[in-house]
């Protein structure tokens, strides 16, 4: 069947448009897989980038640790012949306190007259020079049950006792410190929350205001301990 001249024509067009699609077609393609490459190669990018930060953030951690740790053995190599005196000083001091617990020493015997003796030395002198607020305050604690013993030899000495651990552990706090286990810039007392911290003695601003008690400790008695607490305007 011959075709007429319209068929033809119409035929002629659709394979026109057939061509320009499928050209069309293939374009679209082509532009969609050079966009995905492109994003594929953005996020590559992204992840690379990321992960280079992230190293270098570490490496950059290591570093100041490093030098962090550094420094603090360096600090402690030149404080160690002053630490290493202040570490002696801080046993012999609780070893004398201890040497006064036992129930069965009574305060004229020799043996307390020694301990007491190096105990106050030390108390007043080179516990003084390198121990802190809190190992002051211990330490004052001790002396008051001192007093109430000598002029007591009956009492229970669990208060003795007491105040001895108190001094022992706050002796270790301020070795932790030192020491630098403990990194806090100031350093905390066994008495948390009453107020008996610090980074230096104060004694000399602080002499006449009586030590800072735990809770539960039996009033004190002896007349060594029941002075008349002075205020700065009253001296």
């Amino acid at each position: 069947m011959a075709q007429t001249p319209r068929s033809s024509a119409l035929l002629r067009l659709s394979k026109r448009y057939t061509i320009i699609a499928v050209a069309a077609w293939t374009i679209a393609g082509a532009v969609i897989a050079g966009v995905w490459k492109v994003y594929e190669f953005q996020t590559e990018q992204a992840r690379l980038l990321s992960e280079s930060l992230a190293k270098q953030a570490e490496v950059i951690a290591e570093r100041d640790e490093a030098r962090s740790q550094a420094a603090l053995t360096r600090r402690i190599e030149a404080q160690k012949p002053f630490l290493q005196k202040k570490l002696d000083l801080f046993f012999e001091t609780i070893q004398q306190a201890q040497r006064l617990t036992e129930w069965e020493l009574d305060p004229k015997d020799e043996t307390w007259k020694q301990a007491t003796k190096r105990f106050w030395e030390l108390r007043w002198g080179e516990l003084e020079m390198v121990g802190d607020a809190g190992v002051r305050n211990a330490a004052r604690l001790v002396g008051q049950q001192i007093t109430e013993t000598e002029e007591f030899p009956s009492r229970d000495r669990h208060d003795l006792r007491w105040a001895v651990e108190c001094l022992a552990d706050e002796l270790r706090f301020a070795i932790e410190h030192a020491w630098g286990i403990d990194r806090n810039a100031t350093r905390e007392s066994v008495l948390r929350g009453e107020g008996a911290t610090g980074k230096l003695p104060n004694g000399c601003v602080a002499g006449n205001r009586d030590p800072i008690r735990p809770a539960g400790m039996q009033p004190l008695k002896a007349k060594g301990n029941l002075h008349q607490v002075r205020s700065p305007q009253t001296e």
